[in-house]
């Protein structure tokens, strides 16, 4: 697995946790997790960007957040160490 991966996989859960519907709307137990991670909804109309993809000047893998409330935060994403496997 690379960084990159790792990157596809948050942006993923990420993006599921800012497409969905409003707190007093009905939605079905299966979506219950998305409260629990995010109760106060600050997620709910979160923009997630790659690095990539927002052109950023770096080789890094990573994500911008901005959120709602204008607030913005980057997630640098970077490989330490290598599977033992890979290694040999």
């Amino acid at each position: 697995m690379t960084s990159h991966d790792i990157q596809a996989i948050l942006e993923n859960l990420l993006d599921e946790l800012s497409n969905r519907p409003a707190p007093d709307d009905e939605h079905d137990e299966a979506e219950a997790w998305k409260d629990d991670m995010d109760g106060d909804g600050a997620f709910a109309e979160c923009v997630i960007t790659s690095y990539a993809d927002g052109g950023y000047m770096t080789r890094d893998a990573g994500l911008v957040l901005r959120l709602a409330d204008g607030s913005e935060f980057q997630i640098t994403i970077v490989q330490t160490r290598h599977a033992a496997a890979e290694r040999e």
